[in-house]
C-alpha cells in the first residue's frame, strides 16, 4: 500500500536524503527574476550554493527563455516600487516641515527626524540607480549566464512542440496539473522539458519555484495558503509513470534552508527570513489571481449556457417563424380561426425574440468583462 500510493505520503528522511544526493536541481523562471527582488547578502548568499553546486543545477529551455523575456519588466517594477517610496517620503518631510500640521512638536525632533528621513531617500535613490544601470550593465545576469552556460535544456522542434501543445489543450479541458491554470501552454511545456531531462538522464529531479498555485501544489483547503501539504500527488505519479525517475518541490526557503544541511551551505537565518516574506507577498498576489480566474472560469460556463439558450431561441423562432406560413398558406382555415393562430403565434414570437435580445444583451456584457479582465480562455469561449 505504501509503495502504491507514495505520492499521497509526506516525504521521509529517506527519502528525502535519497532525492538529495545526486537528483538534477531545476529553477523556475520566478525564482532567477526574483534576483532582482534580494537584497544584496541574499544574492550572494543564493548565488553560492550555485556555484558550488554548478554541477547539479540544470535550466529548461522554457525558464530560460520566459527569464529573458521577463528581466528587464520585474526591474522596471523594482525601481517603480523605489521611487514610489522616495515620493512618499518626500511628502512626509514637507509636512514635518510646516509648522501648522505638527504645533506640538518640538523643532529639534523634527530636526532628526528629517536627517533621518533624508539618508533614507538617498540610500533608496542609489537602490534605484543601480537598478535602472543594469539595463545595460547587469551583474546578476552575467552571474547567471556565466552559472548556466552549457547548463540549458534543448528547445523543442517544431513537431515536438504541436504534439505537447495539443496534449496541452486536452489536460487544460480536463484540468489535468500542473499547468491549467495558466493563461498559455507554458507551465506545460515546461512540465515535458522537465520530465524529458529526468529521463534522458535517468536521475531524479528537484525542482525549485515560487508559483503558489493549486494545480502545482496540494492545498488541504485550496483557499487557504497555509494548508499547503506537499507537490500534487498527480505530478510524483505521472513523473514516475513517464520517467521512471523522483520528483519534488520546493520553495525557495525550503530549498535553501535544506541546502545547509545538504549541501554544506551555511545560509543566514535571515537571509531565510527575508526570502520567506518575498514568498508571503507572492502567495497573496497568486492565490488573488487563482480567486479572480476562478470567478472568470465562472464567467465562462455561464457564457456557455448563454450561448445555448440563444442557440436554443433561434431555432425555436424559425420553427414559429415556419408555423406563420404554413398558417398564412392553409387555405382550410376560416378568417376567424386563421387570425386567432396568427395572433397567437405572433405573440410567442415576440415574447422569443424579447428574450432572445436579453440573453444577447447578457452574453455581450459577460464577455466584455472576460475581456477588460485580460484573461485568456484558451479556447474555452470563441470571443468575437
Amino acid at each position: 500500500m505504501r509503495t502504491i500510493f507514495k505520492s499521497y505520503l509526506p516525504q521521509t528522511e529517506t527519502d528525502r536524503a535519497e532525492l538529495w544526493q545526486s537528483s538534477i536541481i531545476a529553477l523556475d523562471t520566478n525564482v532567477l527574476l526574483n534576483f532582482y527582488r534580494f537584497s544584496d547578502s541574499l544574492r550572494k548568499a543564493f548565488l553560492k550554493v550555485l556555484s558550488t553546486n554548478r554541477e547539479r543545477f540544470w535550466l529548461p529551455n522554457r525558464i530560460v527563455d520566459e527569464f529573458l523575456r521577463n528581466r528587464l519588466t520585474v526591474v522596471d517594477h523594482q525601481i517603480y516600487e523605489y521611487n514610489t517610496m522616495i515620493t512618499q517620503f518626500d511628502i512626509i518631510r514637507k509636512k514635518l516641515n510646516d509648522d501648522r500640521h505638527h504645533p506640538f512638536v518640538r523643532p529639534e525632533t523634527l530636526a532628526k527626524l528629517d536627517a533621518v528621513l533624508q539618508e533614507t531617500r538617498e540610500e533608496l535613490n542609489q537602490h534605484s540607480h543601480a537598478l535602472a544601470s543594469t539595463k545595460t550593465v547587469d551583474p546578476t545576469l552575467n552571474d547567471l549566464l556565466t552559472l548556466f552556460e552549457n547548463k540549458v535544456g534543448r528547445q523543442f522542434d517544431s513537431h515536438r512542440r504541436q504534439e505537447v501543445e495539443k496534449l496541452a489543450a486536452e489536460r487544460i479541458r480536463k484540468k489535468v496539473p500542473p499547468g491549467y491554470l495558466d493563461t498559455s501552454y507554458g507551465d506545460i511545456i515546461l512540465w515535458f522539458q522537465l520530465m524529458d531531462k529526468a529521463k534522458e538522464d535517468k536521475k531524479n529531479l528537484i525542482f525549485v519555484t515560487e508559483d503558489a498555485k493549486v494545480d502545482w501544489w496540494w492545498y488541504h483547503k485550496p483557499d487557504k495558503k497555509e494548508t499547503l501539504i506537499g507537490p500534487r500527488p498527480e505530478l510524483i505519479s505521472e513523473f514516475f509513470d513517464q520517467t521512471g525517475c523522483s520528483f519534488y518541490m520546493y520553495s525557495s526557503s525550503h530549498f535553501l534552508q535544506l541546502a545547509n544541511e545538504f549541501l554544506n551551505q551555511d545560509i543566514t537565518d535571515s537571509n531565510l527570513a527575508e526570502i520567506r516574506e518575498i514568498e508571503e507577498l507572492n502567495k497573496e498576489r497568486s492565490f488573488q489571481r487563482v480567486w479572480q480566474q476562478d470567478n472568470l472560469d465562472g464567467l465562462s460556463d455561464e457564457c456557455w449556457d448563454l450561448q445555448h439558450k440563444i442557440n436554443d431561441r433561434e431555432e425555436y423562432l424559425g420553427d414559429i417563424q415556419h408555423e406563420l406560413s404554413r398558417v398564412r398558406s392553409d387555405d382550410s382555415l376560416g378568417t376567424h380561426e386563421k387570425n386567432e393562430q396568427l395572433v397567437s403565434h405572433l405573440e410567442l414570437y415576440m415574447n422569443i425574440k424579447q428574450e432572445l435580445e436579453q440573453f444577447r444583451d447578457s452574453l455581450k456584457g459577460k464577455l466584455t468583462d472576460i475581456r477588460n479582465s485580460g484573461y485568456d480562455l484558451q479556447g474555452r469561449f470563441p470571443i468575437p
